[in-house]
């Protein structure tokens, strides 16, 4: 029969560990040998080889601390800008005209969110072929411009506290340096 040849043909190219056919030391597969087909085998998953790459061990220590700074200059234009309009009561004199806080607060994201497209592209072209090679371009793109709105609500909530721009960009810049620390 041209399929028994076939398959003696096969196992003496299947090396001798990949056969279910070892009995009881096989593991699953083995104890299974009498239900399931003799053709059933296995094999190890191909993967690629293991590449030592001395550039992503170097971006891998840095990479989060050159992220944080990236993210401090705008971080202390946003913060300014929020303790600014509040010393000048331009969100009161809104609610007052009528405008509720919830479109306040959607201008400041849609503003920065459109902002932060530009940012989050040219820093996923720069990563594109070094740092995130194997990652999904479009997933790399919105990690970035994710973070850029995280550092909108962080603005957000450091502006609260302050009552003068200059402190409050100075202080949100220190904060946000130091919350990488635990990272």
């Amino acid at each position: 029969n041209s399929s028994q040849l076939l398959l003696v043909a096969l196992r003496s190219l299947t090396p001798q560990w990949s056969t279910s056919a070892l009995g009881e030391s096989a593991g699953c597969l083995g104890r299974l040998s009498g239900i399931l087909p003799v053709s059933v085998r296995e094999i190890p998953f191909p993967t690629i080889a293991y590449l030592d790459d001395p550039f992503a061990t170097f971006v891998s220590a840095v990479f989060g601390l050159f992220f944080v700074l990236v993210f401090i200059w705008p971080l202390t234009r946003i913060i300014k800008s929020l303790v600014e309009d509040k010393e000048a009561r331009i969100n009161e004199v809104m609610k007052m005209m009528g405008m509720p806080a919830e479109a306040i607060t959607f201008g400041w994201y849609l503003t920065y969110g459109i902002l932060w497209l530009i940012p989050a592209a040219l820093m996923t072209i720069i990563c594109w072929g070094t740092v995130f090679q194997h990652s999904n371009k479009f997933v790399v793109f919105l990690f970035f411009w994710l973070f850029g709105m995280c550092v909108i609500t962080l603005c957000s909530f450091i502006s609260v506290f302050f009552a003068t721009a200059k402190m409050a960009s100075v202080v949100g810049a220190l904060i946000f340096f130091l919350l990488y620390f635990p990272y």
